[in-house]
């Protein structure tokens, strides 16, 4: 076998060992939060027709309606509704796997660092410092806003790099409309170049020119889409916040960033150690540059809304400038940069093999009760709640938040109390007690969120609201109303959580 047969062969293995690796990880992550919502159809009002589960039938009728009265992300969100279509997650799993492979492959070519350190070197890097990896690479409509539209841009942004482009304004339209946390600094990139063969060749480069207006039209369906609108109207962005919010999303922004800082270490070292210049770094990479500054600049102004998962065009740039600076590493390193890799990847292993074992007792838990479980939730907090794709969430409300789980699971609500509940409170009084007693009548302890509050057991009960859930166990009636009030936001009602959560 020659040299370069065995290059083949043992980069193939190590593309085959990093697919079913990040495989397990999926294989282990269930659906979470906002993949229940698509598991059914959207109406006219951005409201969920529990009655009506997606499928390919009514997929581009929920899509339209999604478009104007949610958010504009149609083609990720597209792609959500399609794989609920499917029973079970096994086909995206095997897809986001082929995405992922796909996307650390695109992350060397566009850095121009490849064989088989750099691959097990950035999946180490990916592990290690890609923030709320678990939402980014693994929740199933989390991994198609970020995961899936960072490697569709790479590959787009490769091709308009390399002048293989007559055949993209299409992509470029569908790529721009993925998501506005990568088009924002991909569009400067493609626009920056485009100026630079206008002025050089003397007249316009049609082109590319034409590539990057579909791909500004396609970010532009994001941004300016009657649900964005209305989502950002919901939630209190105008003007008067986004001026006034400009120090908290500066702070917000820097804080919870890692590739970047990362790479501001390097480019210190090398001013140190090389005395590379500002201005030599910016002649030579003035394109990821500016996509950083624009896609942070851009981010800035939308203040609290912004969570870490969001800045993953920001640490893509970042990620791609930190390899092109860093000296090449030896291939000797191999089995080095292999250890690491495993190190790193070990204890996320376990930490998503727990959270699915939690998550297999949760549904045991779940077959006892028609619409009560009794279950002491896990502590998502550190790593946990860092790595995993997928939670617990759901809490004493049976109606109000978590009706799109308990149907999707032919299940008529779920309500969900400490397991020491069941006893004491379900099938007997004996947690209304002195103890337990507050000033004004109810009964409360420091491992729930709610007050309990006893009824007549011959009166019928009212609806439920937000707050105040009122249900009938074998014990007898009661209402259970939250610790901590709503807070009214515009058409938003937010639930004010305790700034530390209840230990458990």
């Amino acid at each position: 076998m020659s040299i370069q047969h065995f290059m083949n062969a043992r980069q193939g293995a190590v593309w085959l060992i990093i697919g079913i690796a990040f495989w397990l990880l999926n294989q282990m992550t269930w659906l979470y939060s906002d993949d229940y919502s698509y598991a059914f159809t959207f109406g006219p009002d951005g409201g969920i027709d529990l009655h009506a589960p997606v499928a390919f039938s009514n997929l581009l009728d929920s899509q339209y309606n999604h478009y104007f009265a949610k958010n504009g992300r149609t083609i990720a969100h597209g792609l959500e509704h399609l794989f609920l279509c499917f029973q079970g997650k096994w086909v995206f799993n095997i897809c986001n796997t082929a995405i992922f492979v796909a996307f650390i492959y695109m992350v060397q070519v566009v850095s121009g660092r490849k064989g088989s350190i750099y691959m097990l070197f950035i999946t180490t890097l990916l592990i290690l410092f890609t923030r709320q990896f678990g939402q980014v690479f693994l929740w199933q409509l989390g991994a198609l806003n970020y995961l899936w539209a960072g490697l569709f841009n790479l590959l787009l942004l490769h091709a308009f790099l390399t002048r293989k482009s007559s055949l993209y304004i299409v992509a470029a339209l569908l790529v721009g409309w993925m998501h506005e946390s990568l088009s924002i600094g991909v569009l400067t990139i493609m626009a920056v170049i485009t100026l630079r063969d206008w002025k050089r060749m003397g007249k316009v480069p049609r082109m590319p020119l034409a590539i990057t207006l579909a791909y500004l039209c396609g970010t532009l369906l994001i941004i300016f889409s009657p649900g964005t609108l209305r989502r950002a109207s919901d939630s209190g962005i105008d003007t008067h916040y986004m001026l006034t919010h400009l120090g908290f999303g500066i702070m917000n922004i820097l804080t919870n960033l890692r590739f970047f800082w990362l790479t501001v270490i390097t480019i210190v070292v090398l001013m140190i150690q090389k005395r590379t210049t500002f201005a030599c770094l910016w002649q030579k990479e003035q394109l990821l540059l500016l996509a950083i500054l624009t896609q942070t600049l851009f981010l800035i102004p939308l203040g609290r809304v912004v969570e870490p998962r969001a800045l993953f065009g920001i640490e893509l740039f970042s990620l791609i400038l930190f390899l092109r600076l860093l000296p090449p590493l030896p291939a000797r390193w191999t089995t080095s940069a292999a250890i690491a890799c495993l190190i790193a990847y070990l204890p996320v292993l376990y930490i998503i093999w727990q959270n699915h074992r939690d998550t297999l007792a949760f549904h045991d838990a779940m077959t006892r009760y028609e619409e009560v479980v009794f279950f002491d939730n896990p502590d998502y907090r550190g790593l946990r709640r860092h790595y995993v794709g997928s939670r617990i969430d759901l809490d004493h409300h049976r109606k109000a938040f978590n009706m799109e789980y308990a149907v999707y699971y032919h299940k008529p609500g779920l309500l969900v109390l400490p397991a020491r509940y069941e006893q004491e409170l379900y099938l007997t009084r004996s947690f209304l007690n002195a103890a337990n007693r507050t000033p004004d009548g109810g009964y409360t302890a420091d491992d729930i969120t709610f007050t309990v509050y006893p009824l007549p057991d011959d009166q019928s009960l009212p609806a439920s609201t937000p707050d105040h859930e009122y249900v009938r166990f074998a014990s007898g009636c009661y209402l259970l109303k939250d610790k901590y009030p709503l807070i009214f936001d515009g058409n938003v009602q937010k639930r004010a959580r305790a700034k530390k959560r209840v230990e458990r």
